[in-house]
Formats: structure tokens, C-alpha cells, sequence
């Protein structure tokens, strides 16, 4: 049985003029941490916690998992059952590892001819299927691992270095980034084997694709923008590349993640003590997340200052995120409930 923290994690309920049940705030109440992703249902969360070697798995109603050794948790499986990041190994180096159900650890290694002084590999995205993708050495080439054919590194088409950000649920789209030697980056899409740079429909690159949708239907990152710089991008096939309305109480808008239907894109904007989190919606445009919130009579509970909405559920329904809560990092999952029109039922308690 897995080690679990003992301290309770509790539901808190928002101090808010809401019908009972339309949404619901849960800190996980765990100092240090800051969540990285989410299931696809919402239902179960995972992050790291800084100040020593250890990540963690949240479930609704089945409390916190301790996940040993981690030094970054970045990625989530559809069903929560797998979770993707680093650990360190017996020379201290780091290396792509994943968690399974039991919080169990499994390192992958890295790739003969790869330079591994310090960073062996790195994982970032994982499926349900134990498929993982990352990077060998210090991003010196992208990767995807598969229990049956260990670690394989992706066609970066002559570029000096290559990143997989992430993967498709079911595992048939990998993407990320390229360089070249001249530090160019462009957005990669790779399928069965071949990778395909992503550009917007004027030509201009796509300089990374840095998150999904858990079909990778709609994708995110940054790419170039008129002005000659960069700026954060979601594109779908049926919209192309499309840029945020401008938003101007914040600059370094970042977009983490997006519902299936691209509706509901969530990030943060600024940058350190400044940084705060945002959401992207169809119909409201870029706003502070909390603020978005407070317009649908929802209110954040004292002591919380939200930094960065980094994961949310396929239909929109949850958002997962880290703050700071009276002034130390936490991690808070949102339940919307029914003001999304999604028809998902609450979540049933996971082990």
C-alpha cells in the first residue's frame, strides 16, 4: 500500500451567494506544492512539492499519495492511473520516471551517445497505455518510451536539439519543439514517426507547441507575432493559429491548457511575484481567473492568491492550479459544476 499523508484533505466550500453544489474550491492543503496537471475527468491531480525530493497524486474523496523521489511531476494519464517527471539517480543526475497506480517508480534512463552530465532524461507527458515523452540530455533530442519497446528518440528532421512536450491520450500525436543550431525553435507535430512543423496560416512559425487538449485537438504555445516577437497561440484545424485578445493588465500571457472543445483555455500571465492566473473563454475573452469567478458569484477564499491555472478537465468542468496561500505555494482544484452546460456527474472516489 502506498505511504498516504495523513493530514486531511478537506473540500472547502466557497464562502460565496451560490446555489449549493455549482462550485466547489478544494485546497489540498499541502505547503510547497504546485500542480502540474489533471486527469481528464478533473477527478485526480498531480504536482510537485518543493524543499526536498517529492511529488504528489490527489484524488476527490481518496485524499493524497506521496510520490517518492520525484523532483518534478509534470503529466497526468487520462485515468490519473500514471504519472510522468524526473527523479534523481544514484549519481544524482535526473532522469525521466513515471508513478504508477500504487506510486511506484519507474526510471527510463537515457540514450547511448547522449551527453548526460547532470540531466539524463526528463519526462512530460505520459498515456494510459505507459507510453512517456520527453527529452534526453539537456533537450539534445526527444524521445517517446513504451514497456514494449523502451526508449526510441523521434526524427527532429537535422535539429540540434528537440523537446516532446507532450502526447495525445491515445498515444498516435506527439508534439513539442525543434532547434537549430542557431537557436530557432519551431513547433513539431510528430505522427507515426514523421515530424511536421506546425505554422499559422501566414507563413510565420509556430515556435513551440507547449500543451494540448487531451486529444491534442487543440494545441498551445507561443509563435511569432506581427510585431516581429512572440506571443501565446491556440490552434485548432478548423481555426488555425489564433492569438488571445489583447489583455493589458498583464504581459507574458501563457497558455497551460484547454477543455476538449477549446472553449475554455486556461495560464497564467506576469511574471514572478507578479504572476496570476487566467482564463481564456469563448464567450469572455482573457481574464484574471479569479476575477472571472467573481462575475459568476463565485469568491476565492481568504489568504488565496491565485498564480497559475495549469490543467483543466476535458469538458471544462474542473481547473487545477497552485497559489499562494497566506503567502506559501498551494494547489487548489476548482469543480465549476453545471455553469460549463457540462452533464458530467461529481466525481466517484478514487484510490
Amino acid at each position: 500500500m502506498a505511504h498516504r499523508y495523513t493530514a486531511a484533505i478537506a473540500l472547502l466550500g466557497l464562502a460565496a451567494a451560490v446555489p449549493s453544489g455549482a462550485a466547489e474550491f478544494a485546497a489540498l492543503g499541502l505547503p510547497g506544492s504546485q500542480l502540474a496537471a489533471l486527469s481528464a475527468d478533473g477527478c485526480t491531480a498531480a504536482g510537485g512539492i518543493s524543499g526536498g525530493e517529492a511529488g504528489f497524486r490527489w484524488s476527490v474523496g481518496g485524499g493524497v499519495q506521496k510520490l517518492e523521489a520525484a523532483i518534478s511531476v509534470r503529466a497526468l494519464s487520462a485515468s490519473g492511473r500514471y504519472a510522468a517527471g524526473s527523479s534523481l539517480d544514484a549519481e544524482r543526475r535526473e532522469v525521466a520516471s513515471y508513478w504508477d497506480a500504487d506510486g511506484r517508480l519507474h526510471r527510463l534512463g537515457g540514450a547511448p551517445g547522449v551527453d548526460a552530465i547532470s540531466v539524463v532524461s526528463q519526462a512530460f507527458g505520459v498515456t494510459d497505455a505507459q507510453q512517456v515523452v520527453g527529452s534526453v540530455g539537456n533537450a539534445a533530442a526527444a524521445f517517446a518510451w513504451t514497456p514494449a519497446d523502451g526508449l526510441r528518440l523521434l526524427d527532429a528532421g537535422g535539429a540540434a536539439a528537440a523537446r516532446a512536450e507532450g502526447v495525445s491520450d491515445d498515444g498516435t500525436l506527439v508534439y513539442g519543439w525543434s532547434e537549430s543550431a542557431d537557436g530557432h525553435r519551431r513547433g513539431v507535430r510528430w505522427s507515426s514517426g514523421a515530424a511536421r512543423p506546425l505554422r499559422g496560416d501566414d507563413a510565420r512559425d509556430v515556435r513551440e507547441i507547449a500543451a494540448s487538449s487531451r486529444s491534442a485537438g487543440v494545441l498551445l504555445g507561443l509563435a511569432e507575432d506581427a510585431r516581429g516577437g512572440v506571443s501565446a497561440y491556440r490552434w485548432s484545424a478548423d481555426r488555425g493559429v489564433v492569438a488571445p485578445p489583447p489583455f493589458e493588465p498583464a504581459r507574458f500571457v501563457r497558455l497551460l491548457a484547454s477543455s476538449e472543445d477549446g472553449r475554455l483555455v486556461v495560464g497564467s500571465a506576469g511574471q514572478g511575484d507578479e504572476r496570476r492566473a487566467i482564463v481564456w473563454s469563448a464567450a469572455d475573452g482573457v481574464q484574471f481567473l479569479d476575477r472571472w469567478l467573481a462575475s459568476r458569484g463565485v469568491a476565492v477564499p481568504p489568504g488565496w492568491r491565485l498564480g497559475a491555472a495549469t490543467a483543466i478537465s476535458a469538458d471544462g468542468r474542473r481547473i487545477g492550479g497552485w497559489g499562494l496561500r497566506d503567502g506559501r505555494f498551494d494547489s487548489f482544484v476548482l469543480d465549476l459544476g453545471a455553469d460549463t452546460g457540462s452533464a458530467t456527474t461529481g466525481c466517484a472516489t478514487k484510490r
